[in-house]
């Protein structure tokens, strides 16, 4: 998710006196821009859905109040009049849309904007109008590049796009809120199935290899831990020292407490390594200070061991050790469902030599 460059969908003519947006009615086969000048066309455009799309329509708005307010300063009429004239247009202008937050909104700024104005002079008036209508659409294109650059940032600390989207409906909550729909980022991330590329158990144990000879134990440990246990990294912190002398991490899981054994063999050796550190309490995985580490700590090191392990960059996070784990269990639970039928089928054909009716008489 990045804020690419794309063509303007909405923008002041350069003569200040009309509205250029791209007609959204032919897209995607065609790209259309067209150039609305009255008050007719511009309706006609939000009715018909030429312009969409509620930071968008917000824009137009701006861009056309101001527009129209060039077109009556130029034309001669006086403040009281532009006044009263854009009042009357901006009416219809929500009109055309009345369900349209962004549109009323910008109608509103707008017309907050003019009256403060009503002692000046129209050519004064126009401009500060056409300033507002900027600014609208600069406000716009800064938060939206600021909740993709956020989400950007989220995916390279490893999360997924489906807790990306979390984060980005959580801003736009809170814009709503705060009663500015206009700066909501619209479209999220799609997660599809979200397909986690496979890491094999060879690939794993050359992890663990590669992090056991370059004597680097935390990033041993926290990968074993994501892989034995099936944590989530934002878990991670459960993973406490009064958890590992339990031999359990107990963890939340839809709504509910649920118990996650410790593999003998990872509590064994998380207590040497609490032993050796001096942790005595608390989150076992800390950093230099002190503190749990963080999530982009922890892919951090994970990133930098696939790395030097020699597996691919696209496997180097906490979800496909999860992963992992879960394709282990499902493994074993195949297995011993298939060993099961097997040992029922074998009681079968020995009961069967018994008292099948075959062997009566």
């Amino acid at each position: 998710m990045t804020a690419q460059s794309q063509p303007e969908n909405v923008r002041l003519g350069e003569d200040g006196e009309s509205v250029v947006l791209l007609d959204q009615t032919r897209l995607p086969g065609r790209v259309e821009y067209r150039t609305v000048r009255d008050l007719k066309e511009m309706v006609e455009a939000i009715r018909t859905l030429r312009v969409r799309g509620a930071p968008a329509i917000g824009v137009f708005a701006g861009f056309c109040l101001s527009a129209l307010a060039r077109q009556m300063e130029r034309a001669g009429l006086d403040t009281p009049g532009l006044l009263r004239e854009l009042d009357r247009k901006g009416k219809i202008l929500v009109s055309s849309r009345p369900t349209a937050v962004n549109l009323s909104w910008a109608v509103e700024r707008m017309m907050d904007r003019a009256s403060g104005l009503a002692g000046g002079a129209p050519e004064e008036l126009a401009a500060a109008l056409e300033a507002e209508s900027r600014a609208i659409r600069r406000e716009d294109e800064e938060m939206c590049r600021a909740i993709a650059e956020h989400g950007l940032s989220l995916l390279k600390a490893g999360y997924s796009p489906g807790t990306v989207n979390i984060h980005i409906s959580a801003a736009n909550g809170l814009l709503a809120f705060l009663g500015r729909r206009d700066l909501q980022l619209i479209g999220q991330l799609d997660t599809g199935e979200e397909i986690q590329p496979e890491l094999t158990r060879a690939e794993y144990l050359r992890l663990l290899t590669t992090a056991r000879t370059q004597g680097r134990e935390r990033t041993y440990l926290l990968v074993k831990t994501f892989a034995l246990t099936g944590l989530r990294v934002g878990e991670l912190d459960q993973m406490t020292a009064e958890a590992v002398a339990e031999g359990r991490v107990s963890v939340a899981e839809g709504g509910k407490r649920q118990e996650v054994p410790i593999p003998a063999c990872l509590q064994r050796e998380l207590e040497s390594y609490l032993h050796r550190v001096g942790i005595t309490a608390g989150p076992v995985f800390l950093t230099r200070s002190g503190r749990p580490m963080r999530r982009t700590q922890v892919s951090g090191e994970i990133r930098t061991l696939c790395r030097d392990a020699r597996v691919d960059a696209e496997k180097s996070n906490p979800r496909c050790l999860r992963r992992l784990y879960q394709a282990t269990q499902e493994q074993i639970r195949a297995d011993v469902l298939s060993l099961a039928e097997q040992a029922h089928e074998q009681l079968l054909d020995a009961e069967q030599r018994t008292v099948g009716w075959e062997n009566g008489g």
